[in-house]
């Protein structure tokens, strides 16, 4: 025959076989070309490692190169997946690289990546890698800076600034001329002190603001100065007192203290978001028209007197111009933060409402009870409160026309505790599993503390093998096969607190894995394999102690499919007509009461009893129906007073 059946081979073994051909007078060939067989190994169930160290390279505008340490598995990774902003952008054909093409610049998005293995086991996915596209070349000049003004003015000298300029990228440095002649840069300063001028003499100055892709602005405005005389060098004192009266939509009068001079002041100078509007003929009040309706304004007043001294401008009055009869309200504040927390205090702070007229101030809430107002601060300083307590903040602007914004989205902040020299309770539990010949995992129950278990630290016969980085489990390899351990566990805080050493747990690792028999049944020693399994009383896998259950396991369970015989009604009774849905009033009592929701078990009844997950699916399908209710509810609260809105805008 020209077939041979080999049977009696090991699992998981790589053999060569060659075949040579006889005669009947004995004669024999050469072997054939040698064939190499590896016999199959027992089900994989085993997924992959997760991809670690995902990179990116060769970033451009519209593309990208990733790159990932390739994962691990017990018998072979065979390709990898790999996802853009979640969705699968394909599989790499075993590489770990790839290349993304078609993206849109100046755009971010996040990588992952998973390995698979030749029996359909996935691992999950790597850690998110948020790469932003480059954006194309820079081509924008910045904007021309405005608001020149002079100050420190002398004789042969004077101090210039202005406002900063905006710039697509970024504004890098300022120029400044004088009489059209560059005087340097300012080192990306927005002011300039100019020295070597020359006594009552007249000098043209502006500025022009660069990117660091070389665009340039055009030129400022130019502000004509006059340096002083050497006569009279007093500058009369700066005006004060400015005022707007007779607010208009398209004007308003301004009005101010007359300043003092040496000799005697001569005239005031209004300028106008920078910009000189002239002089006032010596009077302290002028008339300012022209503008736009709805329109903030920067006002500022400088005084002169007969020998060209001018005093420094006026600290600057914002003025906005009236709107039609205003019915918008500002925007939501956003951005609310904590600051500064202490045990009984903290600052808030948010960023800036916008309103189509103005915002004029901002309430503070205190789990929804009202601290008052900032006087038109975005910052808020809160007192009076209890350490090591829980609170909920939100913030709301108001406009001088007494429309009001929604509450912001709420900030929960922790007081803090007195100072920590608690320390954690001793951990608990301490289990191995997944034992083997060089190594295993332990696993134990979370330490408690005061303020809060920050890492544990793990020891091996008394020597620390280091820390979880917060994990209340750890992976020891490099063991000796069929050798007896001691392991323990301490747990540590942020405040350095550490509790003392766990029970010492004594593992021993095992020793070659052989074929079950009745001879080697009960040995502890003994990994051995078998195809059906069956008991007849209660199964204990990594625990002696089954507390008369079917099934007692000292650590994870992975499955592909669990199906619960469910043994009490499906929630759909929510939905029902006369269901008694609880007053969300009700439920924000029975939280404060309890510390947790109605029907839901506290995290004692679960630590003391654990979870039956068929009666906790059961409550979590009740609690998302009841939450559908309350939004349905919300819904329709929300149409009704949008109508009423409706209503009341059309009868205005």
């Amino acid at each position: 025959l020209t077939s041979y059946t080999v049977s009696g081979l090991t699992p998981s073994t790589t053999y060569s076989f060659t075949v040579r051909a006889l005669d009947g007078s004995g004669n024999m060939s050469l072997q054939s070309v040698a064939l190499e067989a590896t016999t199959l190994s027992p089900a994989d169930t085993e997924a992959p490692s997760i991809p670690t160290g995902l990179l990116a390279s060769n970033l451009g505008t519209t593309g990208l190169d990733l790159s990932w340490a390739a994962s691990t598995d017990n018998v072979g990774v065979s390709d990898y997946e790999v996802f853009q902003n979640g969705v699968s952008l394909g599989l790499t054909g075993g590489l770990t690289s790839y290349t993304v093409s078609g993206l849109t610049p100046s755009t971010t998005y996040s990588f992952t990546v998973r390995a698979l293995d030749g029996s359909g086991n996935m691992s999950l996915q790597s850690v998110a890698l948020e790469a932003t596209t480059l954006s194309p070349a820079d081509t924008e000049s910045p904007s021309i800076p405005t608001g020149l003004l002079v100050s420190n003015l002398g004789t042969t000298g004077l101090d210039l600034s202005w406002a900063a300029s905006a710039d697509n990228v970024g504004v890098s440095d300022y120029e400044v001329f004088q009489n059209g002649v560059s005087l340097g840069v300012t080192g990306g300063l927005t002011n300039y002190t100019v020295s070597g001028l020359t006594p009552s003499t007249t000098y043209s100055f502006t500025v022009r603001a660069l990117d660091g892709s070389e665009n340039m602005s055009l030129q400022s405005v130019a502000l004509e100065v006059t340096t002083l005389s050497p006569a009279d060098t007093e500058a009369p004192s700066v005006p004060t007192g400015l005022l707007a009266s007779n607010l208009g939509t398209t004007g308003l009068d301004l009005s101010w203290t007359a300043s003092t001079d040496n000799v005697g002041v001569s005239d005031y100078e209004v300028f106008q978001s920078g910009v000189s509007l002239g002089l006032t003929g010596g009077l302290t009040s002028y008339t300012v028209s022209g503008l736009t309706p709805s329109t903030t304004y920067s006002f500022t007043v400088r005084a002169l007197d007969g020998s060209g001294n001018m005093s420094l401008q006026s600290d600057a009055f914002e003025a906005t111009t009236l709107s039609p009869a205003d019915t918008e309200a500002p925007s939501i504040p956003t951005g609310l933060l904590a600051s500064n927390l202490g045990t009984t205090g903290l600052d808030l702070s948010w960023t800036a409402s916008t309103d189509n007229v103005g915002v004029s101030d901002y309430e503070v809430f205190q789990n929804g009870v009202s601290l008052g107002l900032t006087g038109g601060l975005t910052s808020y300083t809160v007192s009076g409160l209890t350490p090591s307590s829980t609170y909920s903040f939100t913030v709301r602007a108001l406009d001088g026309s007494g429309n009001m914004s929604l509450q912001s989205v709420a900030l929960e902040a922790t007081t803090l505790s007195p100072a920590d020299t608690e320390s954690p309770s001793v951990p608990t539990g301490l289990l191995a599993s997944n034992l083997g010949t060089t190594g295993l995992d332990l696993s134990w129950t979370a330490s408690t503390d005061n303020v809060g278990v920050s890492d544990y630290e793990v020891f091996q016969n008394g020597v620390s093998l280091g820390l979880t980085g917060g994990l209340t489990s750890y992976t020891v390899s490099g063991l000796t096969p069929s050798s007896t351990y001691s392991f323990t566990v301490r747990a540590l805080d942020g405040s350095g607190n550490m509790s003392l050493q766990s029970v010492a747990l004594e593992a021993t690792t095992l020793n070659e894995e052989v074929n079950y028999t009745d001879q080697n049944a009960n040995r502890l020693d003994v990994d051995w394999y078998s195809n059906h399994t069956f008991v007849n009383g209660n199964l204990g896998i990594g625990t002696l102690n089954t507390s008369n259950y079917r099934l007692a396991v000292a650590g994870g369970v992975v499955a592909e499919e669990i199906n619960v015989a469910l043994q009490t009604s499906w929630p759909d009774y929510v939905f029902e007509k006369g269901y008694d849905l609880p007053t969300l009033k009700d439920v924000e009592l029975f939280i404060r009461k309890y510390g947790h929701l109605p029907n839901v078990p506290s995290a004692n009844e679960v630590k003391a009893n654990g979870i039956d997950l068929a009666k906790m699916n059961v409550v979590l399908l009740e609690k998302i129906e009841e939450m559908t209710l309350y939004i349905l509810q919300m819904e329709k609260r929300v149409s009704e007073l949008e109508q009423q809105i409706d209503v009341k805008t059309k009868g205005d």
